[in-house]
């Protein structure tokens, strides 16, 4: 009985053993099995991660490329706009208005204004080719008297380079109203720009001509004088809508020197239709005595221009 109680203890305690053991190799197996598949859980997580990622910068890189291409398309625009085609008659002006003039006697006018300008290429140098026409009809209310007053001036050049050329230029004047019933210039010379900028330029024209002119006092022959013309153009460019221009010429001869200034604002108010304020004056040194020494005409004109 002892023998066989001890064999029956001893196939016990190994029972035991042997189930314990299994019982750790099933668990250690159910781990792998679980570890296992927590791996794969993991792994899946992480490529749908990845996947969500790699789609989410692809978005954003479509959506950089769309804004790019808007960015370059915008600034194309603006840079067709600040660089748009060049156009030779650049300058051109025609203008309608009236206003007040100053001299013999005060009178109202109304004025047409037609500048031409026309350069063929847009180089420093190379032809200008300028063209200034005015008219005044004049009415004084003192003596209820109508008269006309016409300016006519044609300026071709040549410049050489940015700094030097030569012009010839011709003008003709009906002012009655100043004692004069036409005087004629014709002169060539010297053209200087003093500067030139995006904004501003400074010409200056020197040179001998000859003067002719015929005076409304009847005691008074017809004259052609030798003369000197001195003129200096000014044009400003204050921003996109506002511009200025002063002419300040200047005809000597032996016997008379006059002085003829026109100061020029413009500012655009829509698609090159704006309002034009002009204001002019003549100095002469020697005038008829019937005549003022000086005489102006100012006035506020609608405008047309082309850029």
């Amino acid at each position: 009985m002892t023998f066989f109680k001890i064999v029956s203890h001893i196939i016990v305690k190994t029972n035991k053993n042997i189930t314990q053991a299994l019982s750790i190799i099933l668990l250690t197996c159910n781990f792998n099995v679980y570890a296992t598949q927590g791996n794969d859980l993991i792994d899946r997580s992480s490529i749908e991660s990845i996947d969500y990622y790699k789609n989410l910068a692809n978005e954003y890189q479509t959506k950089s490329d769309m804004y790019k291409v808007l960015a370059i398309s915008c600034e194309s625009q603006k840079l067709a706009k600040i660089e748009k085609p060049y156009n030779p008659w650049t300058g051109t002006q025609l203008s309608f208005g009236g206003g007040n003039t100053i001299g013999n006697n005060n009178t109202a006018n109304i004025q047409a204004n037609l500048i031409i300008s026309f350069k063929p290429i847009n180089t420093d140098s190379g032809w200008n080719f300028n063209s200034i026409g005015q008219y005044d009809y004049l009415y004084s209310s003192n003596d209820g008297i109508e008269k006309n007053r016409i300016y006519l001036q044609q300026n071709n050049s040549y410049m050489f380079n940015k700094y030097n050329g030569m012009f010839g230029q011709v003008s003709y004047l009906n002012n009655v109203p100043d004692g004069y019933y036409y005087v004629w210039n014709e002169n060539i010379g010297y053209q200087l720009q003093f500067f030139k900028t995006q904004h501003q330029n400074l010409l200056m024209s020197i040179g001998p001509g000859i003067q002719e002119r015929q005076l409304v006092d009847p005691s008074i022959p017809d004259q052609v004088l030798p003369s000197w013309l001195t003129q200096f153009t000014y044009n400003l460019n204050l921003n996109d809508r506002i511009t200025f221009t002063e002419q300040l010429q200047n005809i000597a001869t032996r016997i008379n020197t006059m002085t003829f200034s026109v100061s020029t604002i413009t500012i655009e108010a829509y698609r090159n239709i704006g309002i034009g304020l002009n204001y002019q004056f003549t100095v002469n040194s020697n005038p008829d005595p019937k005549q003022p020494t000086y005489s102006s005409i100012s006035g506020v004109t609608f405008v047309y221009s082309i850029d």
